[in-house]
Protein backbone atom coordinates (compact mmCIF):
# COMPACT_ATOMS: atom_id res chain seq x y z
CA UNK A 1 0.00 0.00 0.00
CA UNK A 2 0.98 3.24 -0.68
CA UNK A 3 0.29 6.70 0.04
CA UNK A 4 -1.77 8.97 -1.80
CA UNK A 5 -1.69 12.50 -2.88
CA UNK A 6 -5.04 14.59 -4.28
CA UNK A 7 -4.63 17.86 -4.97
CA UNK A 8 -7.76 20.20 -5.28
CA UNK A 9 -6.28 23.49 -7.89
CA UNK A 10 -8.48 26.08 -7.78
CA UNK A 11 -9.11 28.04 -11.00
CA UNK A 12 -12.54 29.89 -11.23
CA UNK A 13 -13.99 31.93 -8.32
CA UNK A 14 -17.63 33.25 -7.92
CA UNK A 15 -19.31 34.84 -5.36
CA UNK A 16 -21.05 31.96 -3.89
CA UNK A 17 -19.09 29.33 -5.25
CA UNK A 18 -15.16 28.28 -6.10
CA UNK A 19 -14.41 25.77 -9.14
CA UNK A 20 -11.05 23.66 -9.92
CA UNK A 21 -9.77 20.67 -10.88
CA UNK A 22 -9.01 17.46 -9.04
CA UNK A 23 -5.99 15.66 -9.44
CA UNK A 24 -4.68 12.33 -7.53
CA UNK A 25 -0.49 11.52 -7.76
CA UNK A 26 -0.72 13.87 -10.87
CA UNK A 27 -3.26 12.44 -12.93
CA UNK A 28 -6.11 14.37 -13.38
CA UNK A 29 -9.68 12.82 -12.10
CA UNK A 30 -12.43 15.23 -11.94
CA UNK A 31 -13.83 18.87 -11.33
CA UNK A 32 -14.16 20.23 -7.77
CA UNK A 33 -17.03 22.61 -6.68
CA UNK A 34 -17.25 24.05 -3.41
CA UNK A 35 -18.25 27.51 -1.46
CA UNK A 36 -16.54 30.16 -2.44
CA UNK A 37 -13.50 31.20 -1.36
CA UNK A 38 -13.03 34.16 0.90
CA UNK A 39 -9.25 34.13 1.74
CA UNK A 40 -7.72 31.80 4.10
CA UNK A 41 -9.62 33.29 6.78
CA UNK A 42 -12.08 30.70 9.52
CA UNK A 43 -14.27 28.29 7.82
CA UNK A 44 -17.81 29.34 7.54
CA UNK A 45 -20.62 26.46 7.30
CA UNK A 46 -22.33 27.19 3.72
CA UNK A 47 -20.18 30.31 2.85
CA UNK A 48 -16.56 29.82 2.91
CA UNK A 49 -14.46 26.89 1.44
CA UNK A 50 -11.59 26.03 3.77
CA UNK A 51 -8.33 27.61 3.83
CA UNK A 52 -5.49 26.52 1.31
CA UNK A 53 -3.28 23.99 2.61
CA UNK A 54 -2.04 20.28 2.84
CA UNK A 55 -4.88 18.41 5.12
CA UNK A 56 -5.49 14.30 5.76
CA UNK A 57 -8.04 12.54 4.05
CA UNK A 58 -9.44 9.48 6.11
CA UNK A 59 -12.52 7.32 5.57
CA UNK A 60 -15.17 7.34 8.36
CA UNK A 61 -18.72 6.34 9.23
CA UNK A 62 -21.18 9.69 8.45
CA UNK A 63 -22.75 9.81 11.96
CA UNK A 64 -25.96 11.37 9.98
CA UNK A 65 -26.21 8.71 6.79
CA UNK A 66 -24.47 5.78 8.34
CA UNK A 67 -21.73 4.94 5.30
CA UNK A 68 -18.39 5.39 5.27
CA UNK A 69 -17.40 8.91 3.68
CA UNK A 70 -13.89 10.65 2.98
CA UNK A 71 -13.45 13.11 5.43
CA UNK A 72 -10.96 15.77 5.33
CA UNK A 73 -9.02 16.30 8.66
CA UNK A 74 -8.17 18.95 10.66
CA UNK A 75 -9.60 22.14 9.05
CA UNK A 76 -9.13 24.89 11.09
CA UNK A 77 -11.75 25.96 13.58
CA UNK A 78 -14.11 23.24 11.86
CA UNK A 79 -15.07 19.45 11.80
CA UNK A 80 -16.82 17.10 9.45
CA UNK A 81 -15.56 18.43 5.64
CA UNK A 82 -16.28 15.77 3.09
CA UNK A 83 -15.49 14.85 0.13
CA UNK A 84 -18.81 13.60 -1.95
CA UNK A 85 -21.16 13.38 -4.61
CA UNK A 86 -23.36 16.33 -5.68
CA UNK A 87 -24.25 18.89 -8.81
CA UNK A 88 -24.95 22.11 -7.57
CA UNK A 89 -23.67 24.51 -4.75
CA UNK A 90 -26.78 23.93 -2.68
CA UNK A 91 -25.49 20.41 -2.22
CA UNK A 92 -22.84 21.27 -0.41
CA UNK A 93 -22.41 22.71 3.22
CA UNK A 94 -18.98 23.73 2.98
CA UNK A 95 -17.89 20.14 1.79
CA UNK A 96 -15.54 19.97 -1.28
CA UNK A 97 -18.53 17.95 -4.33
CA UNK A 98 -16.63 16.11 -7.08
CA UNK A 99 -17.31 15.37 -10.69
CA UNK A 100 -16.20 13.96 -13.83
CA UNK A 101 -17.48 17.17 -15.87
CA UNK A 102 -18.48 20.40 -15.32
CA UNK A 103 -20.83 23.26 -17.07
CA UNK A 104 -22.26 26.33 -16.83
CA UNK A 105 -26.09 26.93 -17.15
CA UNK A 106 -26.78 30.65 -16.79
CA UNK A 107 -25.51 31.43 -13.10
CA UNK A 108 -25.18 28.33 -11.95
CA UNK A 109 -21.82 25.84 -12.30
CA UNK A 110 -22.83 22.33 -12.38
CA UNK A 111 -20.40 19.31 -12.19
CA UNK A 112 -21.93 15.83 -13.56
CA UNK A 113 -21.30 12.37 -12.65
CA UNK A 114 -20.81 13.27 -9.63
CA UNK A 115 -21.05 9.56 -7.70
CA UNK A 116 -18.57 8.10 -10.57
CA UNK A 117 -15.82 10.32 -9.61
CA UNK A 118 -16.78 10.46 -6.26
CA UNK A 119 -16.74 6.16 -6.13
CA UNK A 120 -13.27 6.46 -8.14
CA UNK A 121 -11.45 8.33 -5.47
CA UNK A 122 -13.44 6.47 -2.19
CA UNK A 123 -11.73 3.41 -3.71
CA UNK A 124 -8.44 5.05 -4.44
CA UNK A 125 -8.18 6.39 -0.60
CA UNK A 126 -9.60 3.35 0.33
CA UNK A 127 -6.70 1.08 -1.06
CA UNK A 128 -3.96 3.74 -0.12
CA UNK A 129 -1.97 3.24 3.08
CA UNK A 130 -2.51 7.23 3.89
CA UNK A 131 -4.46 9.60 2.21
CA UNK A 132 -3.07 13.42 2.19
CA UNK A 133 -5.54 16.74 -0.10
CA UNK A 134 -3.35 19.50 -1.15
CA UNK A 135 -5.82 22.75 -1.92
CA UNK A 136 -4.27 25.40 -3.80
CA UNK A 137 -5.93 28.86 -5.20
CA UNK A 138 -4.67 29.60 -9.08
CA UNK A 139 -4.70 33.03 -9.39
CA UNK A 140 -6.36 34.37 -6.37
CA UNK A 141 -4.30 36.37 -3.46
CA UNK A 142 -4.44 33.90 -0.93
Amino acid sequence: MKSVFIKVIRDSYYKDRTIGKVFVDGEFLGYSLEDAYRGNSVKIKKHTAIASGVYEVKIKRSPSKGVDRMYIENVPNFVGIQIHSGNYIKDTDGCILMGLSRTYDGDNSIITDSRKAVDKLFEIVKNAKNSYIEVINLNQIQ
